[in-house]
């Protein structure tokens, strides 16, 4: 069977820059004096997070070292030594990392001559969630909005915001900076790039169009409802910002958007607008949340009942039994006549019922299961002409 053939001076030569990165990492902690500042942390967290990838590369070169050479017991000690010197700097970086997240809460205590925090001794306010941002251009406008309110307004030094930057990226949009440094000169090229790149009104205005008209069928669900109206007013809020102008699409959203609605609560906006006046963009809004709470506060998918999918419908049935003092003869079976119960309170329908109980008081009427119109018509056939 082939072996491939193995280099070891190009493996020892591996091993060697493995084994540099690790002194250079012990020079850094050796180097630390005092308790850890902020911008000291975060330098400290990136080079934890890289130096903890090397220890797989140097097992795996030297197991291949081991594998090939004849002195073991020499490369036993090389990689005894080599794991030493990792866990116990591993373990330093860990401990001051640690020291100082215990130490945060008392790192800025509250002035009680400040000014321009009176009630920071009894008052904490909530932390504030970054927003983030994957690289969909439909969501950019509102992350850079945010992302401007709460870091890049605030006295937060560039290295600290770029570590917050990157922690709001995901995706593509992490891409676009990745390749930078981490260093304090990098931030405002990642944010500029990062505008170049989703700054193009042109690209939103589409985008933002393109997600208003490939709306989907809307299911009649509470979720789904208050959904589409967050989504409508956050891309109409959006074109505004880009100065287009939606003032007058009232009419064309409601046509569009009542068309993608189930049968149900199509027909539900119809008999709400059923006048000669055109409704407002407002009005349908104001409908699809009414529904959303009538169908939360029901714990159903729909309001009202809806007709059975199988075709199944109710009928009143009209049966009669046999009349008082005849002849004992065998007893016929009860006529049955089915009429449809949405239609029974038509004038012709009670007629003809009144008109068969006073020629038969004993005439019954019961409400029955009907499969679909092709048994009604079965029913109606079977009785009197």
């Amino acid at each position: 069977m082939y072996e491939p053939v193995v280099d070891l001076k190009e493996l020892v030569k591996k091993r060697g820059i493995i084994k540099g990165k690790l002194t250079l990492f012990v020079k850094y902690l050796n180097a630390i004096e005092g308790p850890l500042s902020a911008e000291k942390y975060i330098d400290l967290q990136l080079r934890y997070s890289k130096i903890t990838k090397i220890l797989v590369d140097y097992e795996n070169i030297q197991d291949l070292i081991e594998t090939a050479c004849t002195d073991y017991e020499v490369q036993l000690q090389e990689r005894e030594a080599f794991e030493n010197n990792y866990y116990t700097n591993v373990s330093l970086c860990k401990k001051l990392m640690q020291e100082f997240e215990n130490s945060k809460p008392q790192t800025a205590p509250p002035s009680s001559n400040s000014s321009d925090k009176p009630h920071s001794n009894s008052v904490k306010l909530p932390e504030i969630k970054l927003p983030t941002f994957d690289g969909n251009a439909t969501n950019w406008l509102e992350f850079r909005d945010q992302f401007d309110a709460v870091v890049n307004d605030s006295n937060i030094k560039p290295i600290l915001k770029l570590k917050y930057l990157r922690g709001c990226l995901t995706g593509s949009a992490l891409n676009v900076i990745s390749s930078l440094d981490y260093c304090e000169e990098s931030y405002a090229i990642a944010w500029r790039l990062l505008c170049e790149r989703y700054n193009n009104p042109k690209v939103l205005v589409t985008n933002h169009l393109r997600e208003l008209l490939s709306i989907e069928t809307i299911q009649s669900t509470p979720s789904a409802l208050r959904t589409l109206v967050d989504n409508l007013s956050k891309h109409l809020r959006t074109l505004n910002k880009l100065s287009v102008n939606t003032e007058n699409w009232d009419v064309i959203l409601i046509f569009l958007l009542s068309s993608k609605l189930d049968k149900f609560l199509h027909r539900k906006w119809e008999e709400k607008t059923n006048s000669r006046e055109l409704p407002n963009l407002q009005d349908f809004k104001s409908f699809l949340r009414a529904q959303a709470d009538l169908l939360e506060s029901l714990g159903s998918d729909r309001p009202d009942e809806q007709p059975e999918a199988n075709g199944t419908r109710k009928a009143l049935v009209i049966a009669s039994s046999p009349g008082h003092g005849t002849s004992p003869k065998p007893s016929p079976k009860p006529k049955a006549h089915a009429v449809p119960a949405a239609t029974a309170a038509s004038t012709g329908l009670l007629a003809k019922m009144v008109s068969r109980l006073h020629r038969d008081p004993t005439t019954t009427y019961q409400v029955a299961e009907l499969e679909g119109p092709s048994s009604l018509r079965g029913h109606d056939g079977g009785g009197e002409g």
